[in-house]
C-alpha cells in the first residue's frame, strides 16, 4: 500500500509499529478498502510528526511488544 501523499484531503495516521504489524494489519487493510487515505508509519521522525499534526484522525497500535521508553519504564530493575 502506497501512503497517502498528501494534497489537502483528509487522511488518517496509522502508527504501527513492525512489532504490532501481523495485529494492525487487519484494521489497516479495512480502513484502506473502505476508501480512507492512510498515512501508515512505524517509525516517528520529524516527517511523520508533521504528518501526525496534519492527519483528520489518527490510530496508534500499541501493545506490550511495542518497543520504546514506555515499555522499558515498566521493565523490573
Amino acid at each position: 500500500m502506497k501512503n497517502y501523499s498528501g494534497n489537502r484531503e483528509p487522511f488518517v495516521y496509522v502508527h504501527l509499529a513492525a512489532s504490532d504489524a501481523a495485529a494492525g494489519r487487519p484494521l489497516v487493510d479495512a480502513l484502506a478498502e473502505a476508501g480512507h487515505r492512510l498515512y501508515v508509519s512505524s517509525r516517528f521522525t520529524a516527517k511523520e510528526k508533521r504528518a501526525l499534526k496534519k492527519a483528520a484522525a489518527a490510530v496508534l497500535f500499541l501493545s506490550g511488544a511495542s518497543p520504546g521508553p514506555a515499555r522499558a519504564a515498566r521493565s523490573p530493575s
